[in-house]
């Protein structure tokens, strides 16, 4: 991965009233220098006196010298590339724990296939469902999610560099137990948008530089599983309200950011098209928020990639991809033993910043026996390409694989959009 710098920006911004299409509207269900030219010099004839009588002298015309126009200077920038992969949910459920079990928790060869496309970005982000809160507590499954502190060291081993943290399974733990994640996630050295520790953590805009690029990530969740936020916390969560989204949008553009991502926390569950509540709300944040792409996640299967028209932007139009599916999971129906890893190329030039395109890469959450206990691993599922797995493939698998590869395709391919597969 390139190297990121981490800037932190604390101050205090005020922030003005919210777009009149962002209040109130909320989907929660708990929410060169110039050139210079130098003035013409004309410079006196010198006087000319005669004392002899004698015919009339006249004196040459005058010498006119001119200083010639500097040349008309600008100053450009190269224009600056970069690529930001954003990858689903990830859930280790009961037949991943007890996978991991004697193995000493290592979830690292998990992810070991899918490493290096993670890697290939210059950033990489995935939604963190599962809790963190530590083994006293006893690890479960659904429907209240905690994994060993294990998974934040193998993301980080593969290639993440940011979890977000506003789902519906940030409460499962309560409290304690989600500020224990962050402090794992932490100690792991991942970054974390959504949840926070702090009314001062949760005020201070985080903006990353990537390739020169500054960009904010912020996370938001429609969704409870009927947890409330401690009320003497309201810091601890990010629940989806679009006047909100609009005031954070503002702060990290007053902080320096170039672009804003927000990961969205929304939907049906197993739904594989988005809900008028969704379209709707996509419109308002991007059009009325300063949100300039949205990546979407929960309900565990892959929903389409649409532009939604935005005048006054860059280009006209900005990306919403409303559920890019699961990442970790055990789930193994059709749709939902899948998802994508979204990479979004972002350009920079002349001052502006804009998602030029979107890439996506089918990934497959395969399983098989192997040493008397199941395993796991996330494979690409990409036809002509090795998956890279250290486990046999059965023909089921390798099928497996190409249906993937098809139903993918026939979700979002569309490259007049700019949406086309990623080419490994």
């Amino acid at each position: 991965m390139s190297a990121r710098a981490w800037v932190l920006a604390g101050f205090v911004v005020a922030i003005g009233l919210a777009a009149s299409g962002c209040a109130g509207a909320a989907l929660a269900t708990n929410a060169g220098a110039p050139s210079t030219t130098a003035p013409l010099a004309t410079a006196a004839a010198p006087s000319t006196t005669t004392t002899a009588p004698s015919p009339p002298t006249t004196a040459p015309p005058a010498a006119t010298s001119t200083t010639e126009p500097e040349p008309a200077t600008t100053t450009t920038t190269a224009p600056r590339h970069i690529t930001v992969a954003v990858a689903g949910d990830v859930l280790s459920n009961e037949a991943i724990l007890h996978s991991v079990a004697p193995q000493d928790q290592d979830y690292a060869p998990i992810f070991g296939p899918i490493a290096p496309y993670l890697q290939a970005a210059d950033y990489t982000v995935v939604n963190l469902e599962t809790r963190l809160a530590g083994a006293d507590r006893g690890y479960s499954s659904f429907p209240r999610f905690n994994a060993p502190d294990t998974v934040a060291a193998a993301l980080q081993g593969a290639g993440v560099d940011m979890v977000a943290e506003a789902n519906n399974h940030a409460l499962d733990q309560g409290w304690e137990g989600m500020r224990r994640t962050l402090d794992v996630v932490e100690a792991a050295g991942l970054a974390s948008t959504g949840a926070y520790r702090s009314q001062t953590e949760r005020d201070a805009p985080q903006v990353v530089s990537v390739g020169g690029i500054d960009l904010c990530f912020l996370s938001y969740t429609s969704l409870t599983n009927g947890f409330s936020v401690p009320k003497d916390r309201p810091y601890a969560l990010n629940l989806l309200d679009p006047a909100v989204v609009a005031a954070d949008a503002a702060k990290a553009r007053a902080a320096g950011a170039d672009l804003v991502v927000a990961i969205i926390h929304w939907g049906v569950e197993y739904a594989r098209r988005p809900n008028p509540a969704q379209q709707k709300m996509a419109e308002t944040l991007l059009r009325d928020c300063g949100v300039d792409v949205i990546v979407g996640g929960h309900p565990h299967v892959l929903q389409p990639i649409e532009k939604v028209p935005v005048p006054g932007s860059v280009t006209g139009e900005k990306y919403v991809a409303y559920s890019v599916g699961n990442f970790m999971s055990s789930m193994i129906t059709r749709y939902s033993d899948c998802g994508v890893i979204l990479y979004l190329d972002i350009e920079q030039a002349d001052g502006d910043t804009w998602v030029t395109g979107i890439r996506y890469l089918p990934v497959y959450m395969y399983r098989a026996m192997s040493g008397g206990h199941k395993n796991f691993r996330i494979l690409p599922a990409v036809p002509g390409i090795d998956p890279g797995c250290d486990l046999p493939l059965s023909r089921r698998d390798e099928a497996k694989l190409d249906e993937i590869w098809g139903d993918t395709l026939g979700m979002l391919d569309d490259p007049a959009a700019g949406v086309t597969a990623f080419n490994p």
